[in-house]
């Protein structure tokens, strides 16, 4: 009776449709015939659009669903018809659950858009998937010959996108000590992560560091310390800690007065010893006992004894005058040596060395010999302060006084000052008798010409 009513129904809604619009007709597939409802996403105050499609349609002429959604979230606000079939009656957008439904007069295998609806998603939705679901009573949904067709239903849903509030940062995952950790901020209103950001890795809290072994001298010590949150341990070496030097000598081995001893500096943490030193062996004499007085002319004797082994030393005592001062005898001249002698005050003996001659000490000055005349030269010399020798004997021309610059008569050596002169210089009266000589033949030649000239 049901779909006798709603075959009469499509006719007569149908009739008028057919005379504007031909039916549409598709190949069918092989899978199984499907209502599916879209799913679609939008924000609070949005407007979004829902299809409910058909997916291989084996041929239907009649068709009848109930939407159901979410009124707090959603509000319809139109029902506009698809093309897969023709005849939608109208519908009341009011409705939840709403009834759509269809009548035409021949049977349609168009796939695609079945009905379009129009969603108000609400100011105060709460953001998240609002279903929505449809369904039909098998009996209202068949083909020409009044044939039941079955369905498979695919629901949708509005995702009503959240206007997302940030929150404050919180972990995600905690930081370790060697590891980064994650934190992130969540909106307040949907709990979404919007933000992911990486932590510093917390690094080690260590503890204080404990000897694991004690460094010496020369070796290297360890030491540990440990981490409290993970019990990660670290290990470093500790330095040697260098020998402790002693400021004083350490006796070794003691020497004996036939055997060496020795000494050395020690370190005062270890048994390393440096700067080894050798004690000479020796004995422990005591003071010199004379056996035997020595004269000017024998030797004498002596010993003494050691304290230790009484090992005895025996030596002699040479003989020896015992002299007094030295006393001149002759004293020495520029040229001539002296003597000079002592007495030994024992034996009376003397005994007499030479003393080496002074050598001349010569003036620094030059003395007159002998003064020029007008017609004879004179003589210059530097004189021996303690004796009568001359040097650098020096002629004083005729006609110029003794004052006046002069060359010496002969270059002396440069080392004759400190040769001394022994007396055989050229006597001083030859030279003035032969200078004399000289001035007074020139004399006589002067005259000579002259009378000459006059005749």
């Amino acid at each position: 009776m049901k779909k006798f009513i709603a075959m009469i129904t499509s006719i007569c809604l149908c009739a008028v449709a057919f005379l504007s619009t031909p039916a549409l007709v598709s190949a069918v597939g092989n899978d199984e015939p499907a209502f599916i409802v879209e799913e679609v996403s939008g924000y609070a105050g949005d407007e979004v659009t829902v299809n409910i499609n058909v997916k291989n349609n084996p041929g239907i002429c009649s068709a009848g669903v109930t939407v159901s959604y979410d009124g707090t979230a959603l509000e319809l606000k139109s029902v506009e018809n698809g093309t897969v079939l023709e005849g939608m009656v109208p519908v009341n957008v009011a409705n939840n659950p709403c009834k759509i439904l269809w009548n035409t007069l021949a049977d349609s295998t168009a796939n695609g858009v079945l009905v379009t609806l129009t969603f108000t998603v609400k100011e105060n939705a709460d953001s998240g998937k609002s279903a929505i679901t449809l369904t039909y009573d098998p009996d209202e949904v068949y083909n020409i010959d009044m044939t039941n067709v079955a369905f498979a239903v695919e629901n949708g849903s509005v995702t009503v996108n959240c206007n997302h509030v940030a929150g404050a940062w919180e972990e995600e995952n905690p930081a370790s000590c060697t590891e980064t950790g994650t934190e992130v901020q969540k909106c307040t209103k949907c709990g979404t992560v919007l933000n992911r950001r990486d932590t510093d890795a917390l690094g080690h809290s260590f503890g204080k560091w404990e000897t694991v072994t004690s460094p010496d001298c020369t070796n290297k010590g360890s030491e540990k310390r440990t981490c409290s949150v993970c019990q990660y341990t670290e290990t470093r070496d500790i330095d040697p800690l260098g020998h402790s030097w002693e400021s004083d000598y350490t006796i070794d081995k003691e020497a004996t007065c036939t055997e060496d001893g020795s000494q050395s500096i020690h370190c005062s943490r270890c048994d390393a010893v440096k700067d080894s030193q050798v004690i000479p062996k020796g004995h422990k004499y005591g003071e010199w006992i004379v056996d035997k007085e020595a004269t000017c002319t024998e030797d004498g004797s002596r010993h003494r004894v050691c304290s230790v082994c009484n090992e005895e030393e025996n030596e002699s005592i040479p003989a020896a005058h015992q002299f007094g001062e030295w006393e001149t005898i002759t004293a020495p001249t520029c040229t001539e040596k002296g003597s000079e002698q002592r007495a030994c005050s024992v034996c009376k003996e003397v005994e007499t060395r030479d003393i080496d001659a002074t050598g001349h000490s010569w003036e620094t000055e030059f003395t007159i010999d002998k003064e020029p005349t007008a017609t004879e030269d004179g003589s210059k010399s530097i004189h021996c302060k303690n004796c009568d020798a001359v040097k650098d004997v020096t002629v004083i021309p005729a006609g110029t006084t003794a004052t006046d610059p002069t060359e010496p008569s002969s270059p002396s050596d440069s080392s004759e000052s400190d040769v001394p002169q022994t007396g055989d210089s050229f006597p001083v009266e030859v030279l003035i008798v032969f200078f004399v000589a000289a001035g007074a033949l020139t004399v006589l030649l002067v005259v000579n010409k002259k009378r000459v000239r006059s005749k």
